[in-house]
């Protein structure tokens, strides 16, 4: 992600034709791990975040295989998601 925004700050002729470049960093997985996915899901719409990025949001978590680790003991993957 960040060789990404350098190559477009490093760009004279992207930075020309435009007056502001934005970019926003989010540790999704964090985000996903804490919060209910279908709540974010909702606050993505109401922020209007367009519907091709809250779906390659939520194809990051789907059919995700994950395990829980206690006291330093790691479970067997399992899946979880749609």
């Amino acid at each position: 992600m960040v060789f990404a925004l350098a190559l477009v700050l490093q760009n004279q002729e992207i930075l020309e034709r435009t007056k502001y470049v934005y970019a926003c960093f989010v540790d999704l997985e964090k985000t996903y791990d804490r919060v209910p996915r279908e709540k974010l899901s909702g606050h993505l719409r109401e922020w209007s975040v367009d519907g091709r990025q809250r779906l390659s949001v939520k194809s990051l978590y789907s059919c995700s295989e994950v395990c829980i680790r206690v006291g330093g003991v790691k479970s067997q993957l399992f899946t979880v998601g749609d």
